[in-house]
């Protein structure tokens, strides 16, 4: 699950785990930046605007995952993974 993917860090992130052969799943804000992610490799696109991403990871990793999570995204991911 990659954060902010989209942004410089974010679309670094998601070549960089699909180069290690990871199933992507980035959380994005617009359009827009759902297809830059996706155009970049993403597996799956959360658009957060629209969608629960807690919900949607879970129904997509079955509650299992290994995360890569930009830094300054951490804390918020956890904080609404404990709401879940």
């Amino acid at each position: 699950m990659i954060h902010a993917a989209a942004g410089g860090v974010g679309l670094l992130l998601v070549q960089w785990a699909k180069h290690l052969c990871a199933m992507v799943i980035v959380r994005v804000s617009t359009e827009e930046k759902a297809r830059a992610a996706k155009d970049a490799g993403a597996d799956y696109v959360i658009l957060y605007t629209k969608q629960d991403f807690v919900d949607k990871i879970k129904h997509l990793t079955d509650e299992a995952q290994n995360s890569f999570l930009t830094v300054w995204e951490r804390a918020r991911f956890r904080a609404a993974w404990r709401r879940q």
